[in-house]
Protein backbone atom coordinates (compact mmCIF):
# COMPACT_ATOMS: atom_id res chain seq x y z
CA UNK A 1 0.00 0.00 0.00
CA UNK A 2 2.97 2.30 0.96
CA UNK A 3 4.59 1.66 -2.79
CA UNK A 4 1.07 2.69 -4.50
CA UNK A 5 1.10 5.74 -2.38
CA UNK A 6 4.24 6.25 -2.89
CA UNK A 7 3.53 5.80 -7.02
CA UNK A 8 0.62 8.17 -7.13
CA UNK A 9 2.92 11.47 -5.53
CA UNK A 10 5.42 10.75 -8.26
CA UNK A 11 2.77 10.95 -10.88
CA UNK A 12 0.90 14.05 -9.18
CA UNK A 13 4.69 15.59 -9.04
CA UNK A 14 5.62 15.25 -13.11
CA UNK A 15 1.76 16.32 -13.96
CA UNK A 16 2.59 19.67 -11.98
CA UNK A 17 5.87 20.38 -13.06
CA UNK A 18 6.33 24.29 -12.93
CA UNK A 19 2.67 24.57 -11.08
CA UNK A 20 1.14 23.10 -14.45
CA UNK A 21 -1.66 20.93 -14.21
CA UNK A 22 -2.76 19.41 -17.61
CA UNK A 23 -5.07 16.49 -18.01
CA UNK A 24 -4.04 13.49 -19.82
CA UNK A 25 -6.58 13.76 -22.97
CA UNK A 26 -5.64 17.73 -23.32
CA UNK A 27 -9.16 19.11 -21.90
CA UNK A 28 -9.76 21.91 -19.78
CA UNK A 29 -11.37 21.68 -16.61
CA UNK A 30 -14.30 23.80 -15.08
CA UNK A 31 -11.60 25.71 -13.10
CA UNK A 32 -8.99 26.56 -15.81
CA UNK A 33 -9.24 30.42 -16.92
CA UNK A 34 -9.34 30.52 -20.90
CA UNK A 35 -6.47 32.22 -22.36
CA UNK A 36 -7.50 35.95 -22.97
CA UNK A 37 -5.17 36.91 -25.88
CA UNK A 38 -5.49 36.75 -29.55
CA UNK A 39 -1.39 37.11 -29.62
CA UNK A 40 1.45 34.74 -28.31
CA UNK A 41 2.27 35.64 -24.69
CA UNK A 42 6.00 35.68 -25.37
CA UNK A 43 6.38 36.90 -28.17
CA UNK A 44 3.06 39.01 -29.21
CA UNK A 45 2.49 37.17 -32.70
CA UNK A 46 -0.70 36.57 -34.13
CA UNK A 47 -1.79 33.13 -32.62
CA UNK A 48 -2.20 30.98 -35.40
CA UNK A 49 -0.12 32.46 -38.14
CA UNK A 50 2.94 29.98 -37.52
CA UNK A 51 0.50 26.72 -37.28
CA UNK A 52 -1.53 25.41 -34.44
CA UNK A 53 -0.63 27.52 -31.00
CA UNK A 54 0.63 25.42 -27.90
CA UNK A 55 -1.21 25.33 -25.28
CA UNK A 56 -1.27 24.44 -21.62
CA UNK A 57 -2.27 25.29 -18.09
CA UNK A 58 -0.42 27.02 -15.63
CA UNK A 59 -1.69 27.65 -12.25
CA UNK A 60 -5.12 27.39 -13.18
CA UNK A 61 -4.44 29.59 -16.39
CA UNK A 62 -4.64 28.50 -20.13
CA UNK A 63 -1.65 29.63 -21.90
CA UNK A 64 -1.10 29.88 -26.03
CA UNK A 65 2.41 30.44 -27.06
CA UNK A 66 3.01 30.05 -31.09
CA UNK A 67 4.90 26.84 -30.22
CA UNK A 68 6.56 24.47 -27.63
CA UNK A 69 10.15 26.08 -27.93
CA UNK A 70 8.71 29.52 -26.39
CA UNK A 71 7.81 27.25 -23.06
CA UNK A 72 11.58 27.63 -21.78
CA UNK A 73 11.36 31.73 -22.38
CA UNK A 74 7.84 31.59 -20.24
CA UNK A 75 8.88 29.07 -17.46
CA UNK A 76 11.97 32.24 -16.55
CA UNK A 77 9.58 34.22 -16.07
CA UNK A 78 6.00 33.35 -15.46
CA UNK A 79 4.95 35.54 -13.04
CA UNK A 80 5.80 38.64 -16.01
CA UNK A 81 3.74 36.76 -18.32
CA UNK A 82 1.36 36.55 -15.86
CA UNK A 83 0.68 40.49 -14.97
CA UNK A 84 0.88 40.88 -18.88
CA UNK A 85 -2.61 38.54 -18.67
CA UNK A 86 -3.97 40.50 -16.10
CA UNK A 87 -3.52 43.88 -17.66
CA UNK A 88 -4.92 42.85 -21.33
CA UNK A 89 -7.74 44.58 -22.40
CA UNK A 90 -10.73 42.93 -24.28
CA UNK A 91 -12.68 44.16 -27.00
CA UNK A 92 -16.28 44.51 -25.41
CA UNK A 93 -19.21 42.03 -25.34
CA UNK A 94 -21.23 43.82 -28.04
CA UNK A 95 -24.65 41.77 -27.46
CA UNK A 96 -27.37 42.01 -24.68
CA UNK A 97 -27.94 37.69 -24.94
CA UNK A 98 -25.97 34.94 -24.02
CA UNK A 99 -23.92 33.52 -26.59
CA UNK A 100 -23.91 30.09 -25.52
CA UNK A 101 -27.71 29.27 -24.86
CA UNK A 102 -28.90 33.14 -26.38
CA UNK A 103 -31.23 34.19 -23.59
CA UNK A 104 -31.67 37.90 -22.96
CA UNK A 105 -29.37 39.31 -19.66
CA UNK A 106 -31.72 41.59 -17.13
CA UNK A 107 -33.40 40.51 -14.30
CA UNK A 108 -31.85 39.53 -11.26
CA UNK A 109 -28.20 37.86 -12.53
CA UNK A 110 -25.67 39.31 -13.87
CA UNK A 111 -23.95 37.73 -16.95
CA UNK A 112 -20.71 36.02 -16.09
CA UNK A 113 -17.73 37.55 -18.31
CA UNK A 114 -14.47 36.06 -19.29
CA UNK A 115 -12.02 37.07 -21.76
CA UNK A 116 -10.73 34.80 -24.90
CA UNK A 117 -8.61 35.87 -27.52
CA UNK A 118 -8.67 39.47 -26.82
CA UNK A 119 -12.80 39.66 -26.89
CA UNK A 120 -14.95 39.62 -23.71
CA UNK A 121 -17.56 36.89 -23.92
CA UNK A 122 -20.86 36.88 -21.36
CA UNK A 123 -22.53 34.21 -20.86
CA UNK A 124 -25.66 33.04 -17.93
CA UNK A 125 -23.01 31.95 -15.65
CA UNK A 126 -20.07 29.67 -15.18
CA UNK A 127 -21.35 26.31 -15.93
CA UNK A 128 -21.79 28.14 -19.59
CA UNK A 129 -18.13 29.06 -20.15
CA UNK A 130 -17.08 25.09 -19.54
CA UNK A 131 -19.69 24.63 -22.26
CA UNK A 132 -17.87 27.25 -24.05
CA UNK A 133 -14.41 25.84 -23.93
CA UNK A 134 -15.19 22.56 -25.24
CA UNK A 135 -15.92 24.59 -28.73
CA UNK A 136 -14.84 27.74 -28.94
CA UNK A 137 -14.38 28.21 -32.43
CA UNK A 138 -18.14 27.25 -32.74
CA UNK A 139 -19.42 30.18 -30.39
CA UNK A 140 -16.84 32.50 -32.13
CA UNK A 141 -18.42 31.63 -35.58
CA UNK A 142 -21.56 32.79 -34.01
CA UNK A 143 -20.39 36.01 -32.21
CA UNK A 144 -18.86 37.44 -35.79
CA UNK A 145 -22.51 36.78 -37.18
CA UNK A 146 -24.03 38.76 -34.71
CA UNK A 147 -21.74 41.45 -34.71
CA UNK A 148 -22.31 41.65 -38.44
CA UNK A 149 -26.08 41.94 -38.02
CA UNK A 150 -25.45 44.60 -35.66
CA UNK A 151 -23.95 46.54 -38.14
CA UNK A 152 -26.52 45.96 -41.20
Amino acid sequence: MKNINCLTVAIIGLLSVGGAIARADGALDAQTKLYPLDTCLVCGMKLGEMGKPYTFVYQGQQIELCDASEKAEFDKEPAKYLQTLANAKAKPYPLDTCLVCGMKFGGMAKPYAFAYHGREIKVCDKSEEVKFAKDPAKYMKKLAKAEAQLKK
